[in-house]
This record gives structure tokens, sequence and C-alpha cells, in this order.
């Protein structure tokens, strides 16, 4: 950007008049603030010290500090713009603003991935578990927990189908890691992670007999 308050006027007033476009102030941002900044020069110097890099004096004076101007920073910056500061740095930006469409880089909603009937398809799998741990007829707090955990707005059954899908990946050789599911009693069914929320009781596996 030019320095020369005449020449930078000259510059703005030559842009504006063959391209009939709006004249706008703008500057690059690496850095949210000063300090960071500074820990960037630190690492830059650090990284020169532990490369095969030769220093050179006045590298720290090389570095840009593109640190994130405040309104009051950038009038300063632009200040030798004289009579075009204020539409240059504030208005122009603003009207460029008002051009852009509204976007969200994210949608607003959640967007669960989609497994065609992942409710019924974990039930059955949790109540086949439960019944060969526990036995035909299973136990009050089993039927109830489940019952409860696999409500029909159970919102993360396809969660599970997926977690269960990607964990039988570690037959085929491959690490996954699964998180804190061992509050979930569905999960322990579904085979996610070997954790039993239950009160500890005994249970025999020939037998399928169990004390809670």
């Amino acid at each position: 950007m030019l320095r020369d308050e005449k020449s930078a006027i000259n510059s703005v007033e030559e842009l504006r008049i063959s391209t009939g476009g709006l004249c706008w102030a703008r500057h690059s941002t690496s850095w949210w603030s000063p300090p960071a900044t500074c820990i960037s020069l630190i690492r830059r110097m650090r990284y020169t010290a532990v490369s095969s890099w030769r220093a050179r004096d006045g590298d720290a004076d090389d570095v840009a500090p593109l640190f994130l101007r405040t309104t009051e920073e950038m009038l300063k910056e632009f200040e030798y713009l004289g009579s075009n500061l204020l539409e240059v740095v504030i208005t122009n930006p603003g009207k460029i603003a008002d051009m852009c469409e509204k976007i969200a880089p994210v949608r607003p909603d959640k967007c669960p991935p989609v497994i065609e009937n992942s409710d019924q398809m974990l039930r059955d799998i949790c109540y086949t578990k439960a019944h060969s741990m526990y036995g035909e007829e299973l136990p009050s707090i089993v039927k109830e927990r489940l019952d409860r955990e696999l409500n029909p707005s159970f919102p993360t059954a396809v969660m599970y189908i997926t977690l269960r899908n990607c964990v039988k990946s570690n037959e085929d050789g491959y690490l996954v890691s699964r998180g804190s599911v061992g509050s979930s009693f569905a999960a322990t069914m579904s085979g996610i992670t070997e954790v039993n929320p239950l009160q500890a009781h005994y249970r025999c596996a020939l037998l399928q007999v169990q004390r809670l």
C-alpha cells in the first residue's frame, strides 16, 4: 500500500474514476492479537535455530504484524488517506458486506447419518445379547434399563449402529477408540464396550443364572 499521502489519495481517486467501483481498505490477519504475533515470532526463530537455515540479522523485524485490527486501529493505519479515510475504511466495506448473501458455514440443524431401520436394528441386537446373557426371562433391572435406553425417541441409535460397525473392525486389525460409553447399557449389549453399567452382580454364563 502506498504510504505517501498525496500519491495514495491520487491512486484512490484514479481507481474510483477508472473502474466505477468501490475502493475499500483491508488487511491480512494471521493472529488474533499482538501477543500472538510475538508467539509466532518466537516459534519462527526457534524453527530457524533448529533447522539448518542460517539466521539472518533483522529476521525479527521482517515479521509483519498481521494481528486483527480494530476499527480505530484501521483508521489509524489509513489516516494518510485524508478526506477519503472514512469512506475507504468504514463506508465502503459496509456497502460490500451488505452486497454479500448471508450464509452459514455449517447447517444450523443436526445432520446425523441415516441407516434405514437403525432403531429396530439396535433393539434386536441389544435384546438378543441380553437374552443370551441373562436368559429368556430378563431380570426387571435389565429389561427396564434397556426399555428406557431404547425408547422410540432414542436419538442416537444410528450412532450406536455406526460405532458398532467400527468396533467390529478390531477383528480385521484396525484399532478403534470407543470413548466413554461405559454408562450406557445399550452400548454394552450392542458390543460397543465391555463395561457393564448395572450394579455389581454375579452371572453364570453356562446356566444363565444371575444374582443382582
